[in-house]
């Protein structure tokens, strides 16, 4: 079924609408971006002078010429700019103001979009290299000239692009308050809208695990350092606390504002609460925290095995250290994880049905289970090769020369334990919710999609495995010389094959048995497409739903 509103938004657009639209926004771009440039320079020179004058210190190189000149070439191109701009851009919003296809254009928001991320960009970035050199004249021994010499720059970069991103912020809040707008003029702000949040949340994660870093080598420092800088800290320290903080405003101003959208009323709640970039946001926020705290959890494991096979040459304190640091970085990654898969349980809970609820769930439970079943594949299999490797040489010992194979046997355990322990974890909640509803799981999409890229997986491996084997096997006949001996040649290959064969005979049969209990296939229901219209402005969701609550037993409506 379609739902439209039979006005103006609708009406296709001529050839004609589309081309002037691109010459407006294309232009008003072009323009923007050269203000944004003049102005940023402009105000460069006014911050360093303002500088210069307050502390007495001679900041601009070139002397008073050179700062003429450059003040005559960026005044120059504000003064061009700002019309193009402005003539432009005043005619785009004469057209919004007057016609609902112009605010509901896809166009218009595309523009948008680019000005608020790349005004965002560059707000970032100039706030956090502000931030990094204030802390650095604050907590280092380093001159304030040095220190200084950039402020100018960011601040003028702060205040173009802050400017810049405020007011375009405002006028896409003033259309969605104009009126409803579709799909096409929504999923380029909202795109914009997760990227930052995500971006803001790497940042902020990478600014605590620095911040982690920085206090766990305060408390245990090196052993083999001979001399340490008094202030060793100051660089590490300002780099982490200002990604931190940036990265804190940024994750939090979008995300804050993405939850007030959600929990409001009206048009933009209801296409925010189904948006597919909102819950792939939340899904890839969540995965992103799992595979780093795998891949922590990997490194912990290594280093106890590297130690127990005395491989790890640093000395306590440092063993010691690496391994708190370690853990430490567990609990930001862990965060991570456990807030973005709280809120989809929440948002399945609280604004979806109960399929979209399951649906939520298995969507994160396979996931996960795949992503340790493929660390668990990788470890196993390289291991197996070792094994293979081991026994080639004749007396049970490796030919690799010194304790690579120690070190190998000690990261490949890791990676296995690691991945074997959270492929486990998963599936027995699948086996769960199979006894519980044997139907519905064998049916569910994401079952089969997992199943599916399980048995891909595994038979591209035993076909490349076996594709090697084949090659050294005929190489050996026809006295075609390796690079060691046949077995050793043959280790890796032959164990990628073997866990690959494991992995394709454990999920075929799981694949076979689900399709043997599958019911047959009645009849198809009958059809038929229809089209909701309304008045402009009308709430077709509304209808949608009031609808559906009337059908009668054995009919549903459904969205195309």
């Amino acid at each position: 079924m379609t739902a439209e509103q039979p006005n103006a938004t609708n009406a296709q657009d001529s050839t004609l609408d589309i081309a002037k639209r691109v010459y407006v926004y294309v232009i008003a771009a072009t323009g923007l971006f050269l203000l944004a440039i003049g102005l940023t320079n402009l105000l460069e020179l006014v911050f360093t002078r303002v500088d210069e004058v307050w502390s007495d210190v001679d900041l601009l190189i070139g002397g008073e010429g050179d700062l003429r000149r450059q003040l005559s070439i960026h005044v120059a191109m504000v003064l061009v700019a700002l019309p193009i701009w402005g003539a432009h851009w005043l005619l785009a919003e004469r057209w919004a103001s007057r016609d609902e296809r112009e605010r509901q254009s896809r166009l218009r928001a595309l523009y948008l979009a680019a000005a608020l991320a790349l005004s965002m960009v560059y707000l970032a970035t100039a706030l956090r290299d502000a931030l990094y050199r204030l802390f650095i004249a604050v907590s280092s021994d380093t001159s304030l000239v040095y220190s200084r010499r950039g402020v100018p720059e960011a601040l003028a970069f702060i205040a173009t692009a802050g400017g810049l991103w405020a007011y375009h912020a405002w006028v896409r809040r003033r259309d969605e308050r104009a009126g409803a707008l579709p799909q096409r003029a929504q999923w380029p702000v909202r795109l914009y809208l997760y990227l930052a949040a995500f971006a803001g949340a790497m940042l902020l994660l990478s600014g605590v695990v620095g911040l982690l870093d920085v206090t766990v080598e305060a408390l245990f420092p090196p052993s083999d350092e001979v001399v340490r800088a008094d202030r060793w800290w100051a660089a590490s320290l300002s780099d982490s606390l200002s990604n931190a903080l940036v990265g804190l405003l940024l994750w939090g101003t979008h995300w804050v504002y993405s939850l007030h959208i959600v929990t409001g009323e009206g048009w933009l709640t209801r296409s925010e609460r189904r948006a597919v970039i909102r819950r792939s946001y939340l899904y890839i926020a969540a995965f992103t925290g799992t595979v780093l705290a795998l891949v922590t959890a990997i490194q912990i494991l290594d280093m106890l095995f590297s130690r127990v096979l005395g491989v790890y040459s640093s000395a306590d304190g440092d063993f010691l250290a690496r391994l708190i640091s370690l853990l430490l970085r567990l609990v930001p990654f862990g965060v991570l994880w456990l807030y973005h898969q709280r809120q989809i349980t929440h948002e399945a809970q609280a604004f979806g049905d109960a399929p979209l609820q399951i649906g939520v769930r298995r969507l994160y439970t396979y996931g996960v289970a795949l992503i340790g079943l493929a660390f668990a594949g990788i470890g196993l299999a390289r291991l197996l090769a070792l094994v293979l490797a081991a026994l080639s040489s004749g007396n049970g010992s490796l030919t690799t020369s010194g304790d690579s194979w120690r070190e190998q046997v000690s990261v490949f355990t890791a990676v296995t334990i690691t991945g074997a322990a959270t492929w486990i974890w998963q599936w027995y909640r699948v086996q769960r919710w199979l006894e519980h509803d044997p139907a519905a799981e064998r049916e569910a999409t994401t079952r089969r999609v997992y199943l599916y890229s399980a048995l891909g997986g595994a038979m591209i491996a035993l076909l490349g495995g076996l594709s090697v084997i084949l090659y050294r096997v005929l190489s050996a006949l026809l006295n075609v010389s390796g690079r060691g001996d046949f077995v050793s040649d043959i280790s890796g290959p032959t164990g990628i094959a073997v866990v690959a064969l494991l992995f394709l005979l454990y999920h075929g049969l799981i694949l076979r048995s689900d399709l043997r209990t599958r019911p047959a296939a009645g009849p198809r229901p009958a059809t038929q497409r229809l089209v909701l219209s309304g008045p402009p402005g009308a709430d077709l969701d509304r209808v949608v739903t009031e609808l559906r609550a009337g059908l009668p037993e054995g009919f549903a409506l459904r969205r195309d």
